[in-house]
């Protein structure tokens, strides 16, 4: 992998640093601890689901900020929504306030405003990633580039994992999450930094629509291998979504497992990823993208039904708990990282 870094050039290696406080921030404020913190504040469990709804749902306005990545350029789009995305996450601190006056239920909403405003401008801001990307990673080292990123991601989070789990073990208030939502804030403000030195991204850079006056949705969806690949990768993600959102739940609140045992177990899964991801990004550019994501999905259909073994009070359940949550982790991760890829190599 370090032999692989060397290869690329330097502004994609700023973006790797820059991507890498990203899964920093990302893992604080809207990773799987996000799901324990709502449950420590005795979130009801169809509120977490309308919290974990919010990342995705807000993900549909990525279409509509096409013309503010023309216009702004990615650079400016991400400057600015990096920097509010933090500055309304800092909201999460008046949750003690809001349930001094409220009760519980002011600190549910809290949270889940805290949450919203993070992934509604998370959202405006995100469709700059990929045209800057697309416009400073040589288009042969795109599956080199991904791989290292999944790898060096997966380190990260990993390693935040066990820290995390050292974290909550310390005791049974809510300072445990705060401290993690000011690691993560504090990352992201430093990301903001980040954004000012990686070249490019200026307005200019990214073409307008070929007719100049098509949108540019319409013109990417007339593509016919685009369209297929785009509905294949959209089924798949959102197939992966259904077990995701429920199994940190399911293992705290039906398998009485401790927030220091889940983080523990989502750290063996990473490492699971940080061993095979440059695997499959090897198959993904030598068969293609498609076949690969059809392997990883029917793999990870395979592990669903493994979830019916984790019974609780069950004599396998804390043997069968290992593996299927390692694998289900790894087949996750890497049909991320082999989508990603084949979709920027198709645009």
């Amino acid at each position: 992998y370090l032999k692989a870094v060397r290869e690329l050039p330097r502004p994609p290696r700023l973006f790797l640093i820059f991507t890498a406080v990203n899964v920093f921030s990302w893992q604080c404020i809207a990773g799987q601890a996000l799901v324990l913190f709502a449950r420590a504040v005795n979130m009801p469990p169809a509120w977490v689901g309308l919290l974990l709804s919010f990342l995705p749902i807000s993900m549909l306005l990525v279409v509509f900020t096409v013309p503010l990545v023309e216009w702004l350029g990615p650079r400016k789009l991400l400057l600015w929504t990096w920097l509010a995305r933090n500055v309304f996450s800092l909201s999460v601190f008046l949750l003690p306030w809001a349930v001094n006056r409220w009760g519980e239920a002011g600190g549910w909403h809290v949270l889940l405003f805290a949450t919203l405003a993070f992934s509604l401008i998370r959202a405006v801001g995100v469709g700059a990633w990929y045209p800057w990307l697309h416009e400073i990673v040589p288009r042969p080292l795109l599956g080199s580039y991904f791989s290292i990123e999944a790898a060096m991601s997966q380190v990260i989070i990993i390693t935040l994992a066990l820290v995390m789990a050292l974290i909550l073990s310390l005791g049974q208030g809510l300072g445990r999450f705060f401290l993690l939502y000011a690691m993560g804030i504090g990352a992201g403000f430093w990301s903001v930094q980040l954004i000012g030195k990686i070249p490019g991204g200026e307005s200019g850079a990214v073409e307008a629509g070929a007719s100049g006056r098509r949108p540019a949705l319409r013109e990417a969806l007339a593509d016919r291998e685009y369209r297929r690949f785009f509905c294949l990768a959209m089924l798949g993600t959102a197939s992966l979504m259904w077990l995701n959102a429920a199994s940190v739940m399911y293992l705290r609140d039906m398998l009485f497992y401790s927030e220091t045992r889940i983080m523990l177990l989502l750290a063996a899964g990473g490492i699971g990823v940080a061993a095979t991801v440059h695997f499959w990004g090897r198959a993904a550019d030598r068969f293609g993208s498609v076949p690969a994501m059809i392997q990883l999905l029917g793999a990870h259909a395979l592990l669903a039904f493994c979830w019916w073994g984790l019974l609780p009070g069950g004599r396998m359940t804390g043997l069968l708990a290992v593996p299927v949550i390692v694998f289900t982790t790894i087949f996750n991760g890497a049909f991320t990282m082999v989508s990603a890829s084949g979709m920027l190599c198709r645009v």
